[in-house]
C-alpha cells in the first residue's frame, strides 16, 4: 500500500512533536514540498492535533498556510 506524502508527513511531525523547533523545521519542509490542497489540509490536521496540547506548535501552524484563503464555513439549516 502506497502512502501519500500527506500522510506521511503527519507520521514525522507526530513523531517530532516533542521538539517545537524540529516540528517547525518539518512543518515548513512539509509545507514546501506539498500541494496547496495538501498544504490547507496538513494545516488543518496540525491546528485540531496539536491546538490543545501545545498551542506554540499550533500558533507555528496557524501562520503557514501558503497563500490559501480560509473562510470560515457557513452554518447549515436544519429543516
Amino acid at each position: 500500500m502506497k502512502t501519500s506524502y500527506l500522510e506521511y508527513y503527519k507520521l514525522i511531525l507526530d513523531k517530532v512533536s516533542f521538539d517545537s523547533t524540529l516540528w517547525k523545521k518539518e512543518y515548513q519542509k512539509a509545507l514546501s514540498i506539498l500541494s496547496p490542497e495538501e498544504a490547507f489540509l496538513l494545516k488543518n490536521w496540525a491546528n485540531n492535533k496539536y491546538y490543545k496540547a501545545n498551542q506554540k506548535l499550533a500558533v507555528q501552524a496557524g501562520k503557514q498556510h501558503h497563500g490559501i484563503a480560509i473562510k470560515p464555513l457557513e452554518p447549515t439549516k436544519v429543516r
